[in-house]
């Protein structure tokens, strides 16, 4: 029985008998994976800034124009006729510590989620503080969350939404005011003292 040379994606599993056609479906495959490298290098540059905060206001005052930067360095907002003004807004409310912060959708980094706590041999809460965000954004950054910028990178750079509510609005040069519950985990900050309860 003749053998037949063949192709096979390790991605996709797909077999192809041309060369040709295999290199083909490999470049896009080639380029998303390139892409996803670039933009994890960028949110660890982007780690190394947010590590080095050290106090709750810090947190409120520098993490959105850490955010804003990176949005900007990655969505090439001028790269896309975009303004390069863009501004971002975190007002917290009524944050108070707990020392065991639900990790049933969110937890640090390095830790593991826990649904609902169904899971007794994994931990079921992280110690952080609970409270309320407010997020303000102008329509500049709005426009670039259609290049792939979304709320994820929140999540990744320490944190955690819960539910929350929207809505348009003209104040100023935001656009946009969402509130959420949020959680911040101590071990995603760890220079911040969490020591006391937080009035904001």
């Amino acid at each position: 029985m003749p053998l037949i040379q063949v192709y096979r994606c390790c991605h996709c599993r797909r077999y192809f008998e041309q060369k040709e056609n295999y290199l083909a479906h490999l470049k896009p495959i080639a380029r998303e994976s390139l892409v996803d490298k670039i933009l994890n290098k960028r949110i660890k540059e982007t780690l190394v800034h947010i590590r080095r905060i050290n106090n709750i206001k810090e947190i409120e005052v520098e993490l959105p124009e850490i955010i804003v930067n990176f949005a900007k360095r990655v969505y090439g907002f001028d790269d896309k006729g975009l303004p390069a003004e863009a501004h971002l807004r975190f007002e917290f409310r009524g944050m108070r510590f707990d020392p065991l912060c639900s990790n049933s959708h969110n937890c640090p980094e390095g830790g593991v989620t826990n649904w609902w706590c169904n899971d007794k041999t994994l931990p079921t809460g992280y110690p952080g503080y609970r409270g309320t965000v407010i997020v303000k954004r102008s329509k500049e950054l709005d426009a670039v969350t259609e290049l792939g910028f979304s709320g994820k990178h929140y999540k990744e750079f320490g944190l955690k939404f819960g539910s929350g509510s929207g809505s348009s609005n003209n104040e100023g040069m935001f656009a946009n005011i969402s509130r959420h519950e949020v959680t911040l985990f101590c071990d995603d900050w760890p220079l911040v003292r969490f020591t006391e309860n937080l009035l904001a």
